[in-house]
């Protein structure tokens, strides 16, 4: 190819001996060849660019067989840390990298994206460093024109801040919550110590424990703890022995983990 100095247009040269040892050349306009070969790595460089601050990874996979990996966005080194050979080199790189316990539900969701022609979904996937991020995940069906499947076109997006934030307003709605009730428990019962059961059954349920317990300030002038009959008891046979070891000891202000939370009036 050579680009002519006067207008700037390309020509393509080509040269052929002939049999009198003589040479034809034949010289060929290109130059809207040329000007489209230049737009075209112009977009592909501008899409590279986007694709690479975009703050989804995109990727796509065959939409039959093994779903065999067929593109993924190089941000995906920024926003999990892997690189794209990764991806694109196994099979099985979503399945082993979605946590385990978001696997079974997210397995059983797939198969609506060939109901819908699309589906979305959320669940923690896990980073290079070992450590797991919530992604949202929104998949679309390819077809051709004839209406024949392609492959699947989906978007990995970090919403782990988002996440976090609606867990720590559950949690602070759930002991406002908590809190209510509490007090509610309390103006109804008609003693300290049914009080105390309701409250104590009210915080179990709230921290999912399976065992709980009041421990009383003596009223014999040593300022111990001492041990009540009021228990939560999840399984009362499994913790008897636990139970029965517990009603007999008592602790002073200041020792071990009961005796702490006394001295200090704060929960440890």
């Amino acid at each position: 190819y050579v680009q002519a100095q006067s207008d700037g247009r390309w020509i393509q040269l080509s040269e052929r001996r002939n049999r009198d040892s003589g040479t034809v050349a034949v010289f060929t306009d290109v130059t809207e060849l040329k000007c489209a070969e230049q737009a075209l790595q112009t977009a592909q460089a501008r899409l590279s660019g986007l694709l690479a601050s975009s703050p989804a990874v995109l990727y796509s996979f065959e939409a039959s067989g093994t779903y065999t990996p067929t593109f993924v966005s190089d941000n995906i080194g920024r926003l999990f840390g892997y690189e794209p050979s990764e991806y694109l080199g196994s099979p099985n790189f979503w399945l082993e990298r979605v946590h385990p316990e978001d696997l079974p539900r997210v397995a059983s969701e797939f198969p609506r994206l060939f109901e819908s022609g699309r589906h979305g979904y959320e669940y923690r996937f896990r980073r290079t460093d070992g450590t797991y991020c919530w992604v949202s995940d929104e998949l679309r069906l390819s077809r051709d024109k004839n209406g024949n499947l392609i492959e699947v076109v989906g978007s990995w997006s970090d919403i782990t801040q988002r996440k976090e934030a609606e867990t720590a307003l559950h949690r602070q709605t759930a002991f406002v919550e908590l809190l209510q009730v509490v007090a509610v428990a309390a103006n109804e019962a008609s003693t300290v110590d049914e009080a105390m059961q309701l409250c104590l059954e009210r915080v179990c349920a709230h921290t999912g424990w399976p065992l709980g317990h009041v421990y009383a300030v003596s009223e014999d002038g040593t300022g111990e703890l001492v041990p009540t009959a009021i228990w939560h008891l999840s399984n009362a046979d499994s913790f008897e022995p636990f139970r029965t070891r517990t009603e007999e000891v008592r602790f002073v202000s200041g020792g071990e983990l009961p005796g702490r939370v006394l001295e200090s009036g704060k929960p440890v």
